[in-house]
């Protein structure tokens, strides 16, 4: 399964546009049409290259997620809300 912001790279395409480049040009940049919010997206699972491709980690971390009543969109929302808020820094979760 794969789940798409945009691109590989999450919200890659906002850091190159903020940086000046514009679409089409050098650097590959997210369309707009699909660089959108999580909310736009249909979440039902937990992406293959998640926990470095163990399918056997990425089974009881589902689990998790179902026990706690959870969707994994909503999970996905939480935790973009805490990367944005530096709740959560992207360099301690890698």
């Amino acid at each position: 399964m794969s789940i798409g912001l945009g691109c590989d790279n999450a919200f890659c395409g906002a850091y190159w546009q903020a940086q000046g480049l514009e679409i089409g040009g050098i650097y590959p940049i997210c369309r707009p049409e699909t660089f959108r919010p999580v909310s736009d997206w249909s979440i039902s699972g937990i992406p293959d290259s998640a926990h470095e491709n163990n399918r056997h980690e990425q089974e009881i971390t589902g689990r998790c997620i179902q026990h706690m009543g959870k969707t994994f969109q909503a999970v996905i929302s939480e935790w973009i809300v805490k990367f944005d808020s530096r709740e959560i820094v992207f360099d301690t979760v890698v």
